[in-house]
């Protein structure tokens, strides 16, 4: 019996401490999102102490960290996100974009390289959805979203793609067009595809 109590009184504890890294990860992630970058860091400091592996803590840590233009221990998270997951992770592509963009760092003759390339496949093919898809996700890794929404929303036009809805709806979020990524959030949603939650609650 005692040993049955025992056990019961760690699964309690166990469930307790995932409640509570929760918690700090969701105050964390509140204040982001309202750009109060230190008291976020605070809180999220406690999800990490909490768990060491807490792979999205540390991924939105790296953001917190970014925001403070604190790039080099931004990168130091991203890495740290990127070992403790794989690529079936929904956040994985997007963590790699971005440590290719902040922490890598793609060379503008690169970047004009690989855009001719993606340029040079539509112009021959003008359905190429990989092309549009390659050559949104470069747009939209130099900022230029104008051209990234015109991409995907062609990839769209050809082939209704959740992630291509999803990505959509980032540039749109950073241009301040908030309806829209609403609207593209909730389509990538309804073909049972998990966006990042501050999205969804951001739109709720």
């Amino acid at each position: 019996m005692k040993y049955k109590l025992l056990i019961l009184i760690l699964l309690l504890n166990i469930s307790c401490f995932n409640v509570e890294k929760v918690t700090f990860f969701k105050k964390a992630r509140t204040l982001f999102i309202e750009e109060k970058y230190e008291l976020a860091l605070d809180e999220i400091n406690h999800a990490i102490q909490l768990d060491s592996n807490f792979s999205d803590a540390f991924l939105l840590r790296s953001q917190i960290y970014l925001g403070m233009n604190d790039t080099d221990r931004s990168c130091v998270d991203v890495e740290k996100f990127l070992g403790l997951v794989d690529s079936t992770n929904s956040l994985w592509k997007n963590a790699k974009y971005f440590q290719n963009k902040y922490c890598i760092g793609l060379s503008l003759e690169d970047y004009y390289v690989d855009l001719e390339e993606y340029s040079i496949r539509i112009n021959v093919n003008s359905t190429d959805t990989f092309a549009y898809h390659m050559r949104g996700n470069l747009y939209f890794n130099y900022d230029s979203l104008s051209l990234a929404i015109e991409d995907y929303t062609i990839y769209l036009e050809l082939y209704e793609n959740p992630a291509i809805y999803y990505n959509r709806a980032i540039c749109f979020l950073k241009i301040g067009e908030k309806e829209k990524a609403c609207f593209d959030t909730k389509k990538a949603m309804s073909f049972d595809y998990k966006p990042v939650e501050a999205i969804v609650e951001y739109c709720d």
